[in-house]
C-alpha cells in the first residue's frame, strides 16, 4: 500500500512540474509606441512574470520583419543600446520592458505603428529545455507617451 501511494505521489509531483514547465506566463500592459510615416523602427514594452524559472529567447510579429530584445543603459552621458540574445525571466519575478530600459525593438516595419491599433507579438519562452509560444497583443499608444 505504501508503495502504491509512493508511485502515486511521485507521479503527482511530475505532473505539477511539468505544468509549472509549460506555465501560465503572465503579460501586463503590452503596448507599443505609435511611429512617424516612414518609419521603420518601433518599440514594444510589458511586464513579464513567469511562474518557474525561464527565458524569452525570441520574439516575432507580422507587424516586422524581425523583433529584437535590447537594453538600454546611460554609459558615460550617453544612451547605449545593446541586442540581448535572450533575457532572464527569473521564477515569481516581474520583468518590466520599459522606454529607456529593457524593450522590443521591431525592425523592418511593414507599415507605421499608428495611435489606437493593435501589434501582434508572439513571445518564445524556453524553461527546462522546453519553447513554448505566448500570443501578446500590445496596444499602440501616442508616440509622446
Amino acid at each position: 500500500m505504501r508503495t502504491r501511494f509512493l508511485r502515486w505521489l511521485a507521479a503527482t509531483l511530475c505532473l505539477w512540474l511539468l505544468a509549472g514547465l509549460a506555465h501560465a506566463m503572465e503579460v501586463r500592459g503590452a503596448w507599443a509606441r505609435a511611429t512617424v510615416p516612414g518609419a521603420s523602427v518601433g518599440a514594444a514594452y510589458m511586464t513579464l512574470t513567469s511562474p518557474v524559472k525561464a527565458r524569452l529567447v525570441a520574439v516575432r510579429s507580422p507587424a516586422a520583419g524581425r523583433v529584437e530584445i535590447h537594453s538600454a543603459n546611460m554609459e558615460d552621458g550617453s544612451m547605449r543600446m545593446r541586442q540581448l540574445r535572450s533575457l532572464a525571466l527569473p521564477a515569481g519575478q516581474a520583468v518590466e520592458l520599459k522606454p529607456m530600459g529593457l524593450h522590443l525593438m521591431l525592425m523592418e516595419l511593414k507599415a507605421p505603428l499608428k495611435e489606437g491599433e493593435q501589434v501582434a507579438l508572439e513571445l518564445v519562452v524556453e524553461s527546462g529545455g522546453k519553447r513554448k509560444k505566448v500570443a501578446v497583443t500590445a496596444e499602440v499608444r501616442p508616440l509622446t507617451h
